[in-house]
């Protein structure tokens, strides 16, 4: 039977002792074409008490599109004491892209599980760390007949990767539910960087993604930001920046260290980010630590325009540990002016 695919087979054990009889539900059937396989149905096994599927993983390529139902397939229920775990991971090619997983709830049992603890997880995680740091959905029949939020997307696994796990109990069963599986595209900024850094102010640039909208987060802390991270001046401050590569900073702290991170924000229903670049640091200074010790003076200066050019000494202090820039303009101001190549000493 080569070539056939979402071909569920029902298989009923009776045995020797009149009126015992073992129903083993829907199983799925694998297509000897790799493409036709994307249907995820558990298989039940054995004559005895049924076989969890407790664990499993799937790769996916970026156009890949997976369905999949609880142990009863499309139209059966669910059976007794399941816990059914399958974990879903971008292949390399289309992580290094940007996509990461997606499930959509397509149909949901109107009726709702059949017990509270019937459970259905969502863990933005490869199964390493199930837990409430990932948990994105946990869902019984006691938090309403559908989940409120019918589309995930990982946001915090660091290989794009969502995990599914469906727990059944021991007493009743009941239709369960379909999703679907696939990926989207979030892109990574990179080239993050820093310039024009004073005293409380700095500006930061990235390369553009498709996205063209990003948080940023900038912190004196080192610390690497969470998924979802709440603004928390002056610890830690998140900007939304909406249409464009680029922020500037204000109110920072003179003389501080901060570290800078960036990621895309793909949609907001849901929320759909990708992972936070990689960070940057920069220090800001105490412009107020700088003085002129000796001003610049025409005195010595021939106004006739055929004179020779005589040199003006100027000097600065305060600026231990920096380097200088010096300007000269034909205005009194402090900014713009002509940058003076090779001066960069105190003197």
């Amino acid at each position: 039977m080569s070539g056939l695919s979402n071909i569920y087979v029902r298989v009923t054990y009776v045995s020797n002792t009149a009126g015992s009889a073992l129903y083993l539900d829907d199983f799925s059937w694998t297509s000897t074409v790799a493409s036709e396989n994307r249907t995820i149905v558990p298989v039940q096994q054995g004559n005895g008490a049924p076989t969890n599927c407790a664990g499993g993983s799937v790769t996916l390529n970026s156009s890949d599109v997976y369905t999949m139902y609880d142990n009863g397939g499309e139209f059966d229920g669910y059976n007794l004491n399941q816990n059914n775990q399958v974990t879903f991971s971008p292949s390399g090619a289309a992580f290094t892209a940007g996509d990461r997983v997606r499930v959509q709830f397509v149909n949901y049992t109107s009726v709702g599980f059949a017990a509270t603890t019937d459970r259905i997880d969502v863990w933005d995680n490869n199964g390493t760390t199930l837990d409430a740091t990932t948990n994105i959905l946990g869902h019984t029949s006691a938090n309403g007949l559908v989940p409120s939020v019918l589309t995930y997307i990982s946001t915090i696994a660091t290989d794009g990767s969502l995990t599914v796990r469906f727990a059944s109990d021991a007493v009743t069963n009941n239709l369960g539910f379909k999703i679907l599986v696939d990926l989207v595209r979030c892109a990574v900024p990179t080239g993050l960087a820093a310039s024009s850094v004073g005293s409380t102010t700095a500006s930061l640039t990235w390369g553009a993604t498709s996205a063209n909208n990003y948080d940023v987060y900038y912190s004196t802390s080192n610390t690497p930001p969470s998924a979802n991270p709440v603004n928390n001046p002056p610890t830690f401050n998140v900007i939304n920046v909406r249409g464009a590569n680029t922020v500037n900073l204000t109110g920072l702290t003179t003389s501080a260290t901060y570290y800078v991170w960036v990621r895309s924000r793909c949609s907001s229903s849901p929320d759909s980010y990708s992972p936070w670049s990689s960070p940057i640091s920069f220090s800001t200074v105490d412009c107020s630590a700088f003085s002129i010790t000796t001003n610049p003076s025409n005195t010595a200066q021939n106004p006739c325009l055929s004179a020779g050019s005589t040199a003006l000494t100027v000097a600065a202090t305060g600026g231990a540990g920096y380097g200088y820039q010096w300007y000269s303009n034909v205005v009194n101001s402090n900014s713009g002016g002509t940058l003076l190549g090779g001066a960069t000493l105190d003197t």
